[in-house]
């Protein structure tokens, strides 16, 4: 036997923003563990602000750059798990990255490379693995 509930406008829009918000608040325990882990690696991340394209939100983002010239820099967002590199040997990192088991993506000069928040300390070995291996230019 099938039940039949009835849901008024307001009683939607209620249960949408609940779950809304709840899967915020799993996406930033998410970010924020990961955040812990990443902040204990050497190079230490650098935790910044950025400005998603066309959006008025601020989002926070871990930033590395190899020096002052920034041949090349690396950037996770929170957002979404996704890793972006600029870099001048896009061939070199996409290799590098798919040879680590990582999806990656080229596409207008942004490499982007899927990662998991869950997966944090792997995440960080790589990290450490790929600033030692790929020189800067």
């Amino acid at each position: 036997m099938k039940n039949i509930i009835r849901l008024t406008e307001n009683d939607l829009v209620r249960l949408v923003k609940r779950i809304l918000t709840e899967q915020d608040t799993k996406k930033d325990t998410k970010w924020d563990n990961f955040i812990k882990v990443m902040m204990t690696m050497n190079p230490k991340p650098k935790l910044g602000k950025w400005k998603p394209y066309k959006s008025n939100v601020e989002e926070q983002s871990l930033n590395w750059f190899n020096d002052s010239r920034h041949f090349y820099s690396v950037s996770i967002l929170n957002d979404s798990e996704i890793m972006i590199a600029m870099h001048i040997k896009y061939d070199e990192i996409t290799k590098w990255w798919k040879s680590k088991g990582y999806n990656t993506n080229l596409n207008n000069d942004l490499l982007t490379i899927s990662i998991s928040y869950d997966n944090a300390e792997k995440v960080k070995n790589d990290l450490t693995e790929f600033f030692k291996t790929i020189s800067p230019m």
